[in-house]
């Protein structure tokens, strides 16, 4: 919850100064409020050497420590939302550069974070993607680093959307439960300029 209400200060501070395009106002943070904080799962994640291809984060920590869910629907590595409206989803995803030894390569060019919803009346198989970060990486084979994507935005979501988040790789996703998370909450009396 503490998380939860710092974001919601984030979102009041960002409002009053014009850079989220709603109006209206945020409920306090109360055990009704729909809202979920997840920490990424240092289990199950499998190796992969596919190119070209996303891959759902399968699993997340719900229920310990700061993670939490409240009046939402956890599934597969999905969240589910209860009901239309407007909500902030955010993600933060931490990935290891890997070098082949001296080569002075990398394994991939670049690595990618996704913020993806899935409900069977969208167009092209059910699957959007809401948002994406690409992050190209260096050659230079001198520097070995951790890469941080952080995606985080406001969407009018349906009932049954399932929002969930996407890697280009799994296995360089830094395995620290901290480093990589993925939440929500529904912002109540929000009304949409006309």
């Amino acid at each position: 919850m503490k998380r939860l209400r710092f974001i919601e200060k984030r979102y009041r501070e960002e409002s009053a100064k014009g850079n989220i395009p709603v109006t209206g106002e945020l409920v306090s943070v109360g055990t009704h409020q729909t809202a979920a904080h997840l920490l990424g799962s240092l289990e199950h994640l499998e190796d992969n050497h596919e190119k070209g291809t996303r891959f759902s984060v399968p699993h997340w920590i719900y229920d310990r420590d700061i993670a939490f869910i409240s009046n939402m629907k956890y599934q597969h590595g999905r969240l589910v939302v209860p009901s239309d409206g407007y909500y902030y989803v955010y993600s933060q995803v931490s990935f290891l550069e890997l070098y082949s030894g001296s080569s002075g390569g990398t394994r991939a060019d670049s690595v990618s974070h996704f913020l993806c919803r899935y409900n069977i009346i969208y167009p092209n198989g059910g699957e959007e993607t809401l948002a994406q970060n690409t992050v190209s990486k260096s050659s230079n084979n001198q520097v070995v680093g951790e890469y941080s994507s952080h995606l985080g935005a406001l969407f009018k979501l349906r009932k049954d959307d399932e929002v969930y988040v996407k890697v280009s790789d799994l296995s360089l996703m830094v395995r620290d439960v901290r480093k990589n998370y993925f939440g929500i909450f529904r912002l109540s009396n929000i009304t949409q300029k006309e």
